[in-house]
């Protein structure tokens, strides 16, 4: 198994996230580069008469780099929701959040469920803050999904390993391409191994830095790509005073 904290990538596992300044700036240039590239399109646009396909391909390009635009600010707002909100740690279930993940509309149909594969175990509790929590697990099922859409295989675990939780998402990776080298393990980590883009691929470093966990991502084998996040278990006190909460 091939660990990419071995490769000397910033974004491999037990690496301490950046300040919430370095985050900003980060998502700040995110958000340049589509708006850039708009200013680029209505350009062409305004130089003259456009075939009804050319049309057609400049109204494309400007649906995609808007999303773009869109993810970037979302994950902005949330990261300095985030910040502005402090810590709020205390035992939560997480695989009822995976659960919940998993049952949002149009999340796992028949039809991924080959693909898709689970292994959750028995209710797992972990001292954690809820809404953070809530935005990792959200995010790593979407990006799960979406590989599963795409016909590639996943595999989701939530365990425990000594006193830490974990939740993996295991997906196989584009097969390598013959002219680039791209794939294979010596083959640098990015976001959209894991179906994330750039700016959720912060959100989730940020979240779990911020909770006390730590990320590991590992190349298996030649066309697997393997992320856990690692979580404190929460103790059975603190789980019993969480449960009567919920009772109250």
């Amino acid at each position: 198994m091939t660990n990419l904290n071995r490769l000397g990538l910033s974004d491999g596992s037990n690496a301490k996230c950046e300040d919430v300044l370095e985050v900003l700036t980060k998502l700040a240039h995110m958000l340049s580069q589509p708006l850039t590239s708009l200013c680029g399109s209505v350009e062409v646009a305004l130089m003259g008469p456009l075939r009804e396909s050319e049309f057609r391909q400049l109204l494309e390009f400007t649906l995609e780099e808007s999303n773009r635009i869109a993810e970037s600010l979302e994950a902005m707002r949330e990261i300095i929701e985030m910040e502005a909100s402090g810590m709020d740690l205390q035992a939560v279930s997480w695989t009822r959040r995976v659960q919940k993940a998993l049952e949002a509309p149009a999340s796992v149909g028949n039809d991924l469920r080959p693909r898709l594969i689970l292994n959750l175990k028995d209710d797992i509790w972990v001292m954690a803050d809820p809404s953070c929590l809530d935005m990792v697990t959200r995010r790593l099922i979407r990006g799960a999904v979406k590989l599963a859409q795409s016909k590639r295989t996943v595999r989701v675990e939530l365990s425990v390993v000594d006193e830490t939780a974990y939740l993996s998402v295991r997906g196989e990776d584009r097969p390598a391409d013959s002219k680039t080298g791209a794939g294979g393990p010596a083959a640098s980590f990015t976001a959209d191994m894991l179906g994330l883009g750039e700016s959720s691929w912060l959100i989730v470093r940020r979240a779990i830095d911020r909770q006390g966990g730590w990320l590991e991502i590992s190349r298996p084998s030649e066309n697997l790509c393997c992320c856990r996040v690692y979580l404190p278990l929460a103790s059975a006190e603190a789980v019993g005073q969480s449960r009567n909460n919920q009772r109250q």
